[in-house]
């Protein structure tokens, strides 16, 4: 039996959804776009993260998790736009509510992230954060943190 591909391609035909999973720490974010295959295993197609800047990294959270979504659905916006069916899955439940209610915010900036993470057509989906590894290993990695300490 040979060893599966750490990197899968997606396929758009098949009826599996398109997965984004994302994570945000004060360090970075961190996503993994997947999708599941014929047996149900995770099929990675392509593991991201961007990290933040000081100013960034001051953001409560609920803000640096909005962020972190926005960020990541920009960088993979051109790997999602074929998608039949498309899931976002993160560990913070109040990002919902933050999409349900966007004329609570009182920032410009919130605004237009949320206005940029509307334009898609997804199912929002909470993972708990102890089932929520990958993402978060991502968005914590010690390569961003020792890049940001030596700036």
């Amino acid at each position: 039996m040979s060893p599966l591909p750490s990197i899968t391609p997606i396929d758009y035909t098949s009826s599996s959804p398109i997965i984004l999973a994302v994570d945000t720490s004060y360090i970075a974010v961190g996503f993994i776009l997947y999708q599941m295959d014929d047996q149900g295993r995770c099929r990675p197609a392509r593991y991201g993260s961007v990290p933040l800047d000081e100013r960034q990294s001051q953001y409560s959270q609920p803000k640096l998790e909005l962020y972190g979504l926005f960020c990541a659905l920009r960088e993979w916006r051109l790997h999602i736009m074929g998608a039949k069916t498309f899931h976002i899955e993160v560990d913070a439940q109040y990002i919902k509510g933050m999409l349900n209610e966007p004329d609570l915010q009182h920032n410009a900036a919130i605004n237009c992230w949320i206005q940029g993470i509307l334009m898609f057509d997804f199912t929002l989906i909470h993972v708990p954060g102890v089932r929520h590894k990958a993402a978060d290993a991502l968005s914590r990695c010690a390569y961003w943190r020792r890049r940001r300490d030596h700036s």
